[in-house]
């Protein structure tokens, strides 16, 4: 099999204002490709041949699955072939994440206290053990068609059950591929003081490694930079602010560490997409105000 010119499905073609998409697809054979949203699979019979990632395997009845934003899977040769999915944006499960880049990245916000795996659940298949897992996929779907009221939150309470239960599956096998723990060091460095003047000088000194080499090491491990996962995490902790809070944008730019509200807008944008008050008044909507003044 090649990975050359997949398709790219278009979020505009799946979800809609409810950024969440229930449906039974009978995936005998189709191209690889890749999506605009994150989606999750359950097998619910039949079995076929599948490449996710760089991995081909065989998929089997109770097999379930993670594919991450960017990655490329594909199905071949299958047999009598039903799968259950479930599409959503990162923003369906917690609104202040526009623009997510990855499944990682929705699972370590602050916002929801998801209890971040060391290693990514997504790109990863799955074996549900004793059917809770599709228990789970066949009321979001009766909540899909029924449409009664709360029914979205009803889907979200199911998906982040999934989505936890799958967590724990991960941690329990992969006692091997934890982080180093120099990044794992920074990591909980940067969650602690991020509103903080960073130094990688200091920081390195701290943990007993030479600064080019733990730059190097962490860029490895979380295929981002020092400086990128400091702004993800200073963006994310503005979000949270924004819509818990009435205080100015200015007070919320000092709060997690910037003191130039120009530049903390402009990385406020290219993470999100929008300015910091368009996404309060988005995302928040009518009875969140802003306080007065910058």
């Amino acid at each position: 099999m090649t990975i050359q010119q997949p398709k790219k499905l278009q979020e505009a073609a799946y979800l809609d204002e409810s950024r969440v998409c229930l449906m039974r697809a009978d995936s005998q054979e189709t191209g690889l490709h890749e999506h605009e949203f994150l989606e999750l699979t359950y097998v619910a019979q039949g079995s076929a041949e599948h490449q996710l990632g760089a991995a081909v395997m065989e998929l089997h009845a109770g097999d379930y699955f993670l594919v991450d934003l960017g990655s490329l899977h594909s199905y071949h040769g299958g047999q009598g072939l039903e799968v259950i999915n479930c599409l959503f944006a990162p923003d369906y499960v917690d609104r202040a994440l526009v623009h997510c880049p990855s499944l990682s990245t929705l699972l370590s916000t602050g916002m929801r206290q998801f209890g971040a795996p060391a290693v990514s659940p997504a790109d990863r298949v799955f074996h549900d053990e004793d059917g809770h897992i599709l228990a789970l996929m066949e009321a979001m779907e009766q909540e899909y068609v029924r449409r009664d009221a709360g029914y979205l939150e009803m889907i979200r309470c199911h998906l982040i059950e999934i989505l936890v239960c799958t967590i724990r599956s991960t941690a329990a096998g992969s006692d091997a591929a934890r982080r180093h723990p120099a990044v794992a060091a920074v990591v909980d460095a940067l969650r602690g003081t991020y509103a903080q003047p960073f130094s990688l000088a200091r920081l390195s000194k701290q943990l007993g490694y030479t600064p080019q080499y733990l730059s190097r090491l962490f860029h490895q491990e979380m295929g981002l930079s020092l400086s990128a996962y400091l702004q993800r995490l200073r963006v994310e902790a503005s979000c949270q602010l924004l819509l818990s809070t009435r205080e100015s944008v200015s007070a919320i730019a000092q709060a997690v560490g910037y003191t130039d509200l120009k530049h903390f807008t402009a990385v406020f944008r290219r993470h999100t997409g929008m300015t910091p008050r368009t996404f309060r008044r988005c995302m928040a909507g009518p009875l969140q105000g802003e306080a007065k003044g910058k």
